[in-house]
């Protein structure tokens, strides 16, 4: 899959099945999608990942060559083909996804601003119940 790295818009993070200790984060562009990317990194290895959360943002590279930095310790490579370099064991999960809700949660609260409407704190209400049945 021939593509320009650095122009993408959407960060993504995935797991790996059936290895689901495994964590990718990355980035691609509008016009291939995280499912796309999935099924072209899938080509490469055994099992296949699955997208689980994708994040639309400015500056989705810089973003994501930090984030790699900061999980460098994490970091485990077991395939040879494309996006072997970006995968985490466990790190991802700790700490890219709860930043990427966040930002969902920012997204959300303008919505909600513009538009005058209370889904943020009511999803906001829900998430903290659900996190109490957890716990």
């Amino acid at each position: 899959m021939a593509r320009n790295s650095k122009s993408g818009w959407l960060l993504y993070c995935m797991v790996h099945i059936p290895c689901i200790w495994r964590f990718k984060v990355g980035i691609t562009s509008l016009n291939i999608g995280a499912l796309k990317r999935a099924a072209d990194i899938g080509k490469a290895m055994f099992g296949f990942p699955l997208p689980i959360m994708v994040l639309p943002v400015i500056g989705a590279y810089k973003i994501e060559k930090r984030m790699h930095r900061i999980m460098r310790h994490w970091k485990t490579v077991f395939y040879n083909g494309s996006g072997k370099s970006e995968w985490f064991i466990l790190a991802p999960l700790f700490f890219t996804v709860p930043i990427m809700l966040a930002v969902w949660g920012l997204y959300l609260y303008a919505v909600d601003c513009w538009l005058g409407t209370t889904i943020f704190p009511t999803l906001a209400g829900w998430l903290v119940d659900l996190a109490f049945l957890i716990v």
